[in-house]
């Protein structure tokens, strides 16, 4: 159990600050690049993970729970400006506000949709959730109030957001 919770945790962080590794080609892709600020490197990566390995579906649910509330926090930045709007490399096209806000709501719900999938075949712990849906959301909740600039719209929208998944999976099991 110890080890599951540790790979999960592993997995989210990677996801958590996957997205600002555009720092590290800040020339060439730029901050707030579309490559990273969505989930189009992971969703490789799972494509060709071997998916039946427990600790391998932990590890992406994880990863994809947290770019998902990564990309929630950056939905409401206090002001929207060329600094937050989604930028493909070189700065070649810069996203409007209403795309950038599209992008990163829908890069953020498949990424929940992805996490929440993966986790839905586990015991459920406490009312509704697993474990890992729990450490997900208490973890999302920390992060959110450290980093997010409007972090009561983003907890509200976080909450919104895990609660349709999981009615959705309640009402298809």
């Amino acid at each position: 159990m110890t080890n599951t919770i540790f790979i999960f945790f592993c997995g989210y962080l990677l996801g958590l600050f996957f997205p600002d590794f555009d720092f590290y080609f800040i020339e060439t892709l730029g901050h707030r690049s579309i490559i990273f600020h969505s989930i189009l490197l992971p969703l490789i990566f799972l494509f060709f993970s071997k998916k039946e390995n427990l600790y391998i579906k932990i590890y992406i649910s994880g990863m994809f729970y947290g770019i998902a509330a990564h990309l929630i926090a950056d939905i409401f930045p206090l002001i929207w400006n060329e600094n937050t709007f989604i930028k493909l490399p070189k700065d070649l096209i810069v996203l409007s506000k209403y795309s950038s806000f599209l992008w990163l709501s829908l890069n953020s719900i498949i990424g929940f949709i992805i996490s929440l999938n993966y986790l839905k075949k586990f015991d459920k712990f406490f009312f509704y959730f697993n474990k890992f849906e729990i450490i997900g959301f208490l973890s999302s909740l920390i992060y959110i109030t450290l980093h997010a600039s409007n972090y009561i719209k983003v907890i509200i929208v976080l909450l919104v957001i895990n609660s349709l998944i999981k009615i959705y999976h309640s009402k298809n099991n």
